[in-house]
């Protein structure tokens, strides 16, 4: 016993029981704040797993469709822009110096080769 006539553990009691009921008071106040409180974490939580949802679903998207290439697709680029957008006429093209050790290394079965040119259009 406390020298108040309660035991500590009674009166921490009171104390959490006082603080609900004046958190309810509260809350029945503000009838329309709390609505929209309310309404916010809802909305909130549901764009949050809505959003993971749509992740997860994406990303196992592109492994399917990566699994469809092949485990053993190589691609091989000569390089690429400085910055997004920039032309890639900056980077070293391959040589058939690079091409002849690629294919002298037997770990190819096929290659196809491929050309790609970038330019900015103007309006």
């Amino acid at each position: 016993m406390s020298e108040f006539g309660v035991r500590p553990a009674a009166r921490g009691l009171r104390v959490v029981l006082e603080n609900v009921r004046l958190a309810g008071r509260a809350v029945a106040g503000n009838r329309l704040r709390s609505f929209l409180t309310l309404l916010g974490i809802v909305i909130g939580v549901a764009a949050v797993i809505a959003m993971i949802t749509i992740g997860s679903g994406t990303t196992e998207k592109v492994k399917t469709d990566i699994s469809k290439l092949g485990s053993n697709l190589l691609v091989v680029r000569s390089g690429r822009p400085a910055q997004p957008g920039a032309p890639n006429s900056t980077a070293r093209a391959l040589e058939d110096k690079d091409v002849t050790a690629l294919v002298q290394s037997q770990l190819l079965k096929f290659s196809i080769p491929q050309q790609e040119h970038f330019r900015m259009v103007q309006p």
